[in-house]
């Protein structure tokens, strides 16, 4: 039988993964089948479980490679805020953010009431953004870019708050523009 050079198989991984992400995010969660994002693909249901045990685990090494390539377009954005606000350097994001859709977070929050290894998930999940924004942050306030006397904790909740309410607001209305109004307004104390 001939070996799968580790570069491909990752590579591969890597490729069914953001694939999965944009039939997620399009279809929802229970609605997706693993024939929909092999289709998507061009290969087998087969293949995709070479690399995963089932949707499930799909769903969550998908979200864990999305937090990472987060973090690390956060880090990159922050090296060059050298002219530009930190805050709106976070809108931004909420806005590129916003543009995934809602389908599959809604249904994420409905689903993970009655199911509870979900629901354990989007709770560590949600511990992790708060984690990484606060490190996140302290290192931007040793760097100067926030300023010294902002608690960073309290900032961090408010940013947290503001982000998945603006969310629900942007499902509601879908005014980009008002959004970003209601962002400066709550953050003009921290600037």
């Amino acid at each position: 039988m001939p070996k799968v050079i580790p570069e491909y198989k990752e590579e591969a991984k890597k490729r069914i993964i953001e694939v999965s992400l944009e039939v997620f995010c399009k279809k929802g969660y229970q609605a997706t089948k693993m024939v929909d994002i092999a289709s998507e693909l061009g290969i087998s249901k087969g293949a995709i479980y070479t690399y995963f045990k089932n949707k499930s685990d799909l769903f969550t090494q998908t979200a864990q490679y999305y937090r990472q390539n987060f973090e690390n377009e956060m880090n990159e954005r922050s090296k060059l805020l050298e002219d530009r606000d930190f805050f709106d350097l976070i809108f931004d994001y909420f806005a590129e953010y916003q543009k995934l859709g809602y389908v599959l977070t809604f249904e994420i929050m409905n689903l993970s009431v009655n199911d509870e290894e979900l629901k354990a998930f989007i709770i560590n999940d949600g511990k992790k953004d708060r984690e990484y924004f606060l490190q996140y942050l302290t290192h931007l306030r040793e760097e100067g870019k926030i300023r010294e006397d902002i608690d960073v904790e309290e900032l961090c909740d408010h940013i947290n708050v503001l982000f998945y309410g603006l969310y629900l607001w942007m499902f509601l209305e879908l005014d980009l523009d008002k959004a970003k109004k209601i962002w400066d307004n709550a953050i003009k104390n921290y600037r």
